[in-house]
């Protein structure tokens, strides 16, 4: 049996509800005289959203006339900016490309890694029963693999001394026709200094 004075759930009124919740802590911001209002905070955010529609647009058209050959003058001129708003501009529209192409590269990357590993797995199985035409397609990605991680990339071989100090380039020496070339190293060897 429920107590005289106990209410059940359904008979919480609004005012109750309304008590409860005073002492829960607020999920909005504070307002202070710092931060201003919600209403200058959002028209704070839309300005800055239309900034950078608007840098993205320059951008856009400045890359534009430099794919078509324009001088940064040129573009500053179309654009009514100035040269250096112009070059900034174009150079980061430029970054914003190469950060893009270098994003995707390493996804296809992955991804062909991912092609080459499922390659390897399936023809395994059929090299493990002897299929030499599976060997071979394994070897070849494999090898394909090893590109792609650039583990036969080229090496810079440099001509050095014995003491391993690097020689200067030596370039190509063309001998004269009429004289030998016995007559040529003796006239033209460099003489030691001593």
């Amino acid at each position: 049996m429920e107590a005289p004075n106990q209410k059940t759930s359904t008979e919480i009124t609004a005012e109750e509800k309304a008590k409860s919740t005073k002492n829960r802590p607020s999920i909005e911001p504070e307002i202070s005289p710092e931060t201003g209002t919600h209403k200058e905070w959002n028209a704070m955010a839309m300005e800055t959203s239309k900034k950078h529609i608007k840098n993205k647009e320059l951008q856009r058209k400045a890359l534009e006339l430099r794919t078509l050959g324009l001088s940064f003058q040129q573009i500053a001129d179309q654009l009514s900016v100035s040269k250096s708003v112009a070059y900034r501009a174009v150079t980061k529209a430029l970054g914003e490309i190469e950060e893009e192409t270098r994003h995707m590269a390493k996804l296809n990357k992955t991804l062909d890694l991912q092609r080459l590993d499922w390659i390897i797995r399936e023809a395994m199985k059929l090299a493990l029963k002897g299929d030499l035409q599976a060997m071979d397609r394994i070897m070849k990605a494999i090898d394909q693999r090893a590109k792609i991680y650039g583990f036969e990339a080229p090496k810079k071989i440099a001509h050095t001394t014995p003491d391993g100090e690097e020689l200067a380039s030596q370039g190509i020496v063309v001998v004269p026709s009429p004289m030998d070339l016995e007559q040529w190293l003796t006239q033209y060897q460099p003489k030691d200094e001593a």
